[in-house]
């Protein structure tokens, strides 16, 4: 619907309200003018006007007197479903709680009304179905089984889902009195659970708080997808036909596209504006448009025409970021919304971790833009005025500012925003969106904040593009010289233009090395011979109306051929597992598992899940392990002797594996792992990382480790004792849906949906490198001159230098009852300067077995250290406020300053060694002479404790941090602040400039690690360093690096590139 014809709608339905009722009907008859559709129309609106409370708050399941049901009676069973009670009636059916024999569990049954039982509420029903069957995750209600069930009224579709006995949303957080951070992460779960419905191709457009519950558990559930639409894929042969004008959802949640009737608007935004709208009823009560005691026409009007209130305006608490994200989740037009209720979530998340969101409050322009197309009259009126303003100050305002300069000015506020954008899809792994953001950022802009997330953005050291359309299954060669992957066929993708393929390629090459053809719908598994001579494949799961390609193909992986077909007896082979060279185990999409004889060509069924098998464990000794789909995991011996274990039950089992001595099995539900006694069938762990399903784990041959695969488009590495991921490996764009892991340990491969086979070293470094694990705090860290080495200090007294690219340990040295505090490399890298606690400077000749040489330097600790540009110097500074430079050859004091009246905390030279900086927690700057340590120059009013300093490039700034979290940058020739920053809640601890001084890194006790611009001051780039205090971060010579450390002892190296050997 058009505005204009909005507008006309509209006004006749206002023009025949103000009629007499009596008279309703020739107004009509004159404003229609014959429009049969437009009187339907406009009739149901008077309809709706009349009736109380009309369609704004009217649930779509009114609540039932328990026992009810269709026609007030309740029947005893319904489709094999014993009926306990009504949950609810509608005009459209009734939800019943029941109960399934088989497995005994409570389900909800929703059944069609006999009298409402029309062809298209049929089609919807069905849709519903077919919609929730679409949706595994954990806060969506699953369905169990959808069927026609004879009754006392005749045939009637029903189907069976999960039960959920939980509360609307916002009663279960008004009820149980949540803090903010506990609504959020609830919120965001819910956002979780949507985006998993978007990424199906599945908009709900119905999403209110009747329509998410809220468990026992404090878990959310989204349930009602009856009005879903599909918008990807299978969209027109599925959509339920959504007439021009008509309307569909809850008014005071619907998006203005939506109110407008035109459902070619309708897309995932919708349901962005619906959750925005979700969320400030959660926080306040209350909806961004009163329409409650509105008319049809005139709340939609509101909605499609008027700005919705913000968030701090109903509840001033909640000014600020919180403001800005529900500002942009309900934006009138859908392009200024969050693209996805992924990146909606990922805000929310930020703002639970006092991190920066990505969105961003209106700029004044477009604020000025709306109010103009608000008030065209108005601002029509006062245009002459503006102009003649404007005239007179055209000319200056382009002399003070300049064309050039704001459009660089705008250029980095992109390049600003795209690299949030960038960081926060890696936390939320949307890889696409996060490769897209940083290939729009600028070259000449890049830098170590542009690289590192371009680094962390693809660790795979070999992609192979193998299919067209996704990846669906993968099977490695005994000896890892090869890797065979099977193309899947993928919903509305022509025929002719899906890949079905097998590919067998080079694992350490990419080079393709076969090519088989014969399935016809895409390939679902596959399975090596241990001699690693045959390959076994079967077709992938059919879309509908497709012939099915059920055969098991039998290859010779050496030339390719095709060995034989055997017939499964089944319409789909789930699974493939070779117990030896002679025998084939399958599982069937009809629950059995077969062993075939691939000599005799004999099947024998050795057993049966109640659904789907889904997975495949064959041990030396010809032991099956299986997963079903409902949940179970069956266990058979040689001699069919079978064992059942609950497993998953109810959820879905989607893979399984069993460690190499079959003492432990793997299993996969949902987003978690569970690990299992082989012996008891016992749980013994659960692994949770993922936040998406796991499509796959599979054991490394040791056992020592797990690989996940994930629709979160992550593989994760698990330490299955421990229960911990060792390492998180990213780089596919979109759902990872096989692993498979080479026999030497070290080699995992993977396949996703976006067509790739990707190869990963488990040896190579990970997204950090944590090169030290001491029992004390580590106080300091100093890169070699070379970049080669790095040194670090602590509590426990020990000096260490370890190798910057293997990470080992190659010096230590041992200084009794000292703490070490601060360091600095001689510039010829030989040796190393050493401040302690107790007031030693130590120098240790690093390279040879000279003997340190130790002088007590001051009265209290040794704060700093720093050797002069050219090593003939050495400064150390500390308490009680003194500052000592000393002859480094001779290792004797040249001059003493006593400058500060507490402290000095830092010190440095500048580049041509001709003069000293220092830094104080009397909250003074001072710069000295080098050479006589005469004053030049004191800043500084003495109501912050300075803690760092380091100079600019061009040597004429001072960055200093300060114990309240600030950074101040002074500039020394003028003695002025040009820029004073907050860079953390409290202690900012250590400063440090990029070597070609373009980036600034600091370090504080909030635990996190900032990297700035040095000239703006702009926060790039954040992250939590450390589980405690980072003391001090710093650039390696190259600026590719940096290392820090922190009160939790660790010592860590983070990467923009992966060092050469």
């Amino acid at each position: 619907m058009t505005p204009e014809q909005f507008e006309r709608l509209q006004g006749i339905f206002e023009r025949v309200r103000s009629c007499p009722r009596a008279d309703q009907a020739a107004q009509l008859d004159v404003e229609c003018a014959g429009d049969a559709t437009l009187r339907r129309v406009v009739e149901r609106l008077l309809d709706d006007d009349e009736r109380p409370h009309a369609v704004l708050d009217q649930p779509p399941v009114a609540a039932a007197p328990l026992g009810a049901g269709i026609d007030g009676v309740r029947p005893d069973e319904i489709g094999g479903y014993r009926i306990i009670d009504v949950v609810g009636v509608g005009g459209m059916g009734v939800v019943y709680r029941a109960e399934q024999e088989r497995p005994r569990r409570p389900v909800a049954l929703k059944v069609i009304r006999p009298g409402a039982l029309t062809p298209e509420l049929r089609r919807r029903f069905d849709r519903e179905a077919d919609v929730l069957g679409r949706l595994q995750h954990p806060g969506i209600a699953s369905i169990f089984e959808a069927g026609r069930a004879e009754t006392a009224y005749g045939e009637q579709p029903f189907f069976a889902m999960e039960f959920v006995e939980g509360r609307p949303v916002t009663e279960a957080i008004r009820d149980h009195d949540l803090d903010l951070a506990t609504q959020l992460e609830l919120f965001a779960r819910i956002c979780d659970a949507v985006q998993h419905a978007h990424e199906q191709g599945i908009v709900h457009r119905d999403l209110k708080p009747g329509n998410i519950l809220v468990d026992a558990a404090g878990a959310p559930k989204v349930l009602d997808f009856g009005v879903a639409r599909l918008v990807a894929g299978e969209t027109v042969a599925a959509t339920a036909h959504t007439a021009p004008g008509q309307l569909v959802g809850t008014l005071p949640y619907m998006s203005p596209e939506q109110v407008a009737g035109d459902p070619s608007l309708v897309d995932t935004r919708t349901d962005v504006y619906a959750l925005g709208v979700l969320l400030c009823e959660l926080l306040t009560g209350r909806l961004p448009h009163d329409v409650q005691e509105k008319s049809l026409p005139e709340a939609a009007r509101i909605i499609r025409d008027e700005e919705p209130t913000r968030l701090g305006v109903l509840d001033r608490r909640y000014r600020g970021d919180l403001e800005t994200i529900v500002a942009t989740a309900v934006e009138r037009d859908p392009s200024r919304r969050y693209p996805s209720a992924r990146a909606l979530a990922s805000d929310v998340r930020h703002y639970c971790r006092d991190e920066p969101i990505v969105a961003r409050p209106p700029t004044t322009l477009y604020q000025l833009g709306k109010f103009a197309r608000r008030n065209r009259i108005l601002v029509g009126g006062v245009a002459g005025v503006i102009i003649a303003l404007a005239i007179g100050t055209v000319v200056s305002t382009t002399a003070f500012v300049g064309v050039s300069r704001r459009a660089e000015a705008l250029r980095r506020s992109h390049y600003v925003k795209d690299i949030a954008l960038a960081e926060s899809s890696y936390r939320n792994n949307e890889y696409e969106r996060m490769h897209e953001a940083l290939a729009r950022c600028p070259e000449d802009l890049r830098h170590w904040e542009w690289q590192r997330l371009t680094y962390l953005s693809d660790r795979s050291d070999l992609v192979i593009p193998a299919h067209r359309n996704a990846v669906r299954c993968l099977a490695i060669a005994p000896d890892g010289t090869w890797v065979a992957s099977g193309g899947n066929h993928a919903t509305g993708v022509p025929v002719a233009d899906r890949d079905t393929t097998i590919r067998v390629w080079e694992t350490r090459t990419g080079t393709l090395r076969l090519e088989l053809r014969d399935h016809r719908i895409g390939v679902g598994v596959l399975a090596v011979s241990p001699s690693g001579t045959r390959l076994a494949s079967a077709s992938a799961k059919r879309l509908r109306d497709e012939p099915a390609d059920a055969g098991i193909r039998l290859w010779d992986t050496t030339n390719g051929r095709l060995l034989q077909r055997i017939d499964p007896a089944v319409t789909r082979v789930a699974a493939l597992a070779f117990d030896g060279e002679t025998h084939l185990v399958s599982g069937g999409g009809d629950g059995r598992v077969r062993r075939h004889d691939l000599t005799t060509g004999e099947t024998r069924v050795i057993g049966r899940h109640q659904w789907d098998v889904t997975d495949l464990a064959v041990g030396p000794d010809g032991t099956v392990a299986s997963s079903g789909w409902e949940g179970e995991i069956h266990w058979w011996d040689r001699d069919d002797a079978i064992r059942v274990w609950p497993g998953h039950r109810p959820a879905h089992c989607r893979s399984l594996a069993a460690r190499p001595d079959w003492s432990v099995l793997a299993s996969c539900s949902r987003a978690e792992i569970e690990l299992w006694n082989a012996a008891s069938g016992v749980s013994v762990g659960r692994l949770i990382g993922h936040t998406d399903m796991i499509e796959r784990v599979r054991f490394t041959p040791d056992g020592r480790s797990l690989v996940s695969a994930s629709h979160d488009g992550t593989i994760r590495v698990w330490d299955p004792i421990a229960g911990v991921d060792r390492r998180v490996l990213r780089g596919h764009r979109g759902r990872v849906i096989d692993v498979a892991v080479g026999p030497d340990g070290r080699t995992v491969i993977s396949g996703g949906v976006d067509g790739t086979v990707r190869r990963w070293s488990l040896e190579s470094p990970g997204d950090v490198m944590t090169i030290l694990e001491s029992a004390t705090e580590l106080n300091t860290v100093r890169w070699s001159p070379d970049g080669t080495r790095v040194a670090f200090g602590g509590d426990d007294g020990i000096a260490r230098v370890h190798d910057a690219i293997r990470g080992r340990e190659l010096r230590r040295l041992a200084i009794p009852g000292a703490s070490l505090y601060s360091m600095s490399w001689h510039p010829g890298g030989d040796e190393l300067a050493i401040g302690t606690y107790d007031g030693r400077l130590i120098i240790w000749p690093v390279d040879g077995d000279r003997t340190p040489d130790t002088r007590q330097a001051h009265d209290g600790p040794v704060w700093t250290v720093a050797f002069d540009p050219a090593g003939r110097r050495l400064l150390t500074g500390g308490g009680p406020g003194t500052l000592a430079v000393w002859n480094v050859a001779e290792r004797v004091p040249i001059h003493s300053i006593a400058g500060h009246e507490a402290p000095v905390r830092q010190a440095v030279w500048d580049a041509a060694g001709v003069m000293i900086v220092t830094v104080s927690e009397d909250g003074t700057i001072a710069g000295w002479n080098a050479g006589d340590g005469t004053p030049r120059f004191r800043f500084g009013d003495r109501t912050r404790p300075y803690t760092a300093v380091a100079f600019a490039r061009t040597q004429t700034r001072l960055f200093v941090g300060d114990t309240t979290g600030g950074l101040r940058v002074w500039n020394i020739t003028r003695g002025n602040v040009e820029h004073d920053l907050v860079v953390h809640e409290s202690d900012c601890y250590g400063v440090d400039v990029s070597p070609d001084g373009r980036r600034l890194i600091t370090s504080g006790d909030d635990h996190r690690i900032k990297v700035l611009d040095a000239e703006t001051g702009e926060d790039l780039l954040r992250w939590t360093g450390h589980a405690g205090t980072v003391f001090q971060a710093r650039f390696s010579p190259d600026g590719h690096a940096i290392a820090s450390v922190g009160a939790d002892g660790t010592a860590r190296i983070w990467r923009t590139v992966d060092p050469v050997p």
